[in-house]
This record gives C-alpha cells, structure tokens and sequence, in this order.
C-alpha cells in the first residue's frame, strides 16, 4: 500500500501542516502501524502461552489501524487520487488482511485458559 501512496505524498511545511483527517495521511500512517502491531506480536511469540493475551491486544491494534485504512482509502478513490485499479486492489487485500488478522486474534483466544 506503501507504494502506492508514495507518488501522492506532499511536502508539509510547518505553516501548512495535513489536517488530523487527510485520508492519504491515515491511510499512509496506518498501513505501517499494522505491520508493526503485527511484528510486535509476533515477538511476544517465543513465549506464547506466557504473551498470548499480549499478543492478541498487539494483534487488536493492528486490526483496528487496518479498519481505518480502509475508509481512508476509499476516500482517497473517491477524491480520484488514487486509481480506481489500484484502489480495488488495495481494499482487496487490505480486507484480506483485516480477515486474516481477525482469524489470528481467535485463533489466540481459544487459547487462553480462561475460555
């Protein structure tokens, strides 16, 4: 997603800072946050039983940056700044990976003891 967003990146000067709510902000900010949710995790992995609950409120993390991604994006494609192709392809994977992640988080809780 990364990449994609790159040729719309702006110069911010200190006098023309992004609002809080620009989606090519959001959406570029939030995509590095669920990969490093994600890897933070999975570092509390070498000792799973001990981390799970750690692990799921890390893997949480991730799906809720992911879950504002995905409207940033698709606000990004209604203003035309990204193109429709490549905008569908993004919600594509980026709700396959919301999925994924959701699947991850109750995989981990049928773990815990207390379920």
């Amino acid at each position: 997603m990364h990449k994609a967003l790159v040729p719309l990146d702006r110069d911010w000067t200190e006098d023309q800072a992004p609002e809080p709510d620009d989606p090519l902000l959001i959406a570029s900010g939030q995509c590095f946050a669920v990969a490093v949710k994600l890897a933070g995790g999975h570092a509390m992995s070498r000792h799973a039983e001990e981390n799970l609950c750690a692990n799921i409120v890390c893997c949480r993390r991730a799906l809720a940056a992911c879950q504002e991604t995905l409207p940033a994006l698709e606000q990004l494609r209604e203003q035309a700044l990204v193109a429709a192709e490549v905008s569908a392809s993004l919600l594509i994977e980026g709700a396959a990976v919301a999925q994924t992640i959701e699947e991850h988080i109750a995989s981990m809780r049928s773990r815990v003891w207390w379920e």
